[in-house]
């Protein structure tokens, strides 16, 4: 009879157990995550290391942008600037270049600065002298009448 009402038992318990989903993490936005690495040389300057492969970083740009850029866009190529103690992304399309705001973090118990994507960006027409979003939000740094600002916020 003991053994009866432990195989009873033990029958209920793996017949209610619920399978696991396959995904434990959430998949996260280009703007929710680490974009790039900030590897420091003992002169002082600085190199970045992209954290995911270069087609894969242009396409989320591009759908990143296409969310808040009124008009249809493919990002051919990046950089990463350091000016005024503020970091940038430099973004080139077909017919716009796209300047972001870059902020640095720290992750814990790692001692290497991380870059994420910001929601400060300013647009201009592809040769046109570049403009920077100001920390503000509100506006660009040096703004020129061909400069045109952009907030991501959601």
């Amino acid at each position: 009879m003991k053994t009866l009402l432990i195989s009873l038992l033990f029958s209920t318990s793996c017949l209610a157990q619920q399978e696991a989903s396959p995904l434990t993490y959430r998949t996260r936005t280009l703007d929710q995550k680490n974009i790039a690495k900030i590897h420091l040389d003992k002169e002082g300057s600085q190199t970045y290391t992209y954290l995911s492969g270069e087609k894969d970083f242009l396409k989320e740009l591009t759908q990143y942008y296409q969310a808040i850029v009124p008009y249809t866009i493919q990002v051919q190529s990046t950089a990463i600037n350091y000016i005024k103690d503020n970091y940038y992304l430099q973004t080139n399309t077909t017919t716009h270049s796209i300047t972001t705001l870059l902020h640095k973090v720290m992750v814990r118990y790692i001692n290497t600065p991380y870059l994420i994507i910001g929601t400060n960006h300013c647009i201009v027409a592809h040769h046109s002298n570049l403009c920077y979003p100001h920390q503000d939000g509100m506006n660009c740094i040096d703004q020129q009448p061909h400069c045109q600002k952009i907030n991501s916020k959601k």
